[in-house]
């Protein structure tokens, strides 16, 4: 889709093998939520989990209550449509496979991964500070967050 490959899983298997990184981004901050509540199963942080956490989210709302994920969901890059919200984990290997130049901002983007009550609660979801790589929690209705989306095929 005229992205970079920031993941080989080495063979195909659950119909994919490769995770993309998009070259557009949100031009703007997004909310990961409107509200701090939880959605229940998007908490995976693993990759090749973005695009099941993505689809959860999207279930559980419209784009006025999940932005983040809305925005991935709907996006359409070169007559591509199939981009989701990296997990946690997936967007720490973009970084890490990419550099910083995988990214347009020095800020922070946001994940699909939720943190859980086992790790300090449920008000918030995990970010990537793309000057440093480091991840992260940061309350769901922060809006001082980019979006950064991927695909996997």
């Amino acid at each position: 889709a005229g992205g970079k490959i920031f993941y080989d899983k080495g063979s195909y298997s659950d119909s994919w093998r490769y995770l993309e990184l998009c070259p557009s981004e949100s031009s703007g901050y997004l909310q990961w939520a409107s509200s701090t509540s939880y959605v229940s199963g998007s908490s995976a942080e693993a990759v090749g989990t973005g695009l099941a956490n993505t689809e959860t989210i999207i279930a559980s709302g419209d784009s006025s209550k999940y932005p983040a994920a809305w925005y991935c969901s709907n996006l359409d890059f070169n007559g591509i449509g199939d981009w989701f919200l990296p997990s946690r984990n997936e967007l720490a290997a973009s970084r890490t496979n990419l550099g910083s130049g995988g990214f347009t901002r020095n800020a922070p983007y946001w994940s699909s991964s939720e943190r859980t009550a086992a790790d300090g609660g449920t008000n918030a979801a995990y970010y990537l500070y793309n000057p440093t790589g480091t991840t992260g929690p940061a309350l769901k209705t922060n809006g001082d967050l980019y979006v950064k989306a991927a695909r996997r095929f």
